[in-house]
Formats: C-alpha cells, sequence, structure tokens
C-alpha cells in the first residue's frame, strides 16, 4: 500500500475543513441576519448582474430627453 506525502495529507484536510466550513458559515451568517436582509441583499444583486448600467442608462435617458426638448425649442426661433 502506498503512503500519501505530507504535502497529500494537508491538502486533503485542507480540504475537508473547506468543505465543512463553508455550510457552517453560511449558517452563521443567516442565523445571526434577519432572513428578509438576506433576500433583499440577493434581489439586489440579481437585478444589478442583470442591469448593470441602468442608473447611467436612467442619466442617459433624461439627457438625451432635455436636448431634444431644447433641439425642439430652438428650432421656431431665428438665429441672432
Amino acid at each position: 500500500m502506498n503512503q500519501l506525502p505530507a504535502n497529500a495529507w494537508w491538502i486533503i484536510l485542507l480540504f475537508v475543513f473547506l468543505i465543512a466550513g463553508l455550510p457552517f458559515g453560511i449558517w452563521m451568517s443567516l442565523r445571526d441576519q434577519n432572513m428578509h436582509t438576506q433576500i433583499n441583499l440577493l434581489m439586489k444583486a440579481t437585478n444589478r448582474m442583470r442591469r448593470p448600467w441602468e442608473k447611467e442608462d436612467k442619466k442617459l435617458k433624461e439627457l438625451s430627453d432635455r436636448v431634444a426638448d431644447l433641439k425642439d425649442n430652438d428650432m421656431g426661433q431665428p438665429p441672432s
């Protein structure tokens, strides 16, 4: 039977701690905080991933509308 080197045992041990520690960390964070807060954070993150430039798009749309209004107002007046 082949013996594993010491480095392999450390890697296996680290892997086991990660596998066991990840659910424990999630459970601790959910236990300490309100569930609605977690859901709201996940919803905000999901919306941000779907539309990463939503705020900027709204501002550019408003700017575009204002420029169009200015152009429409200037069309009826003769140049000075």
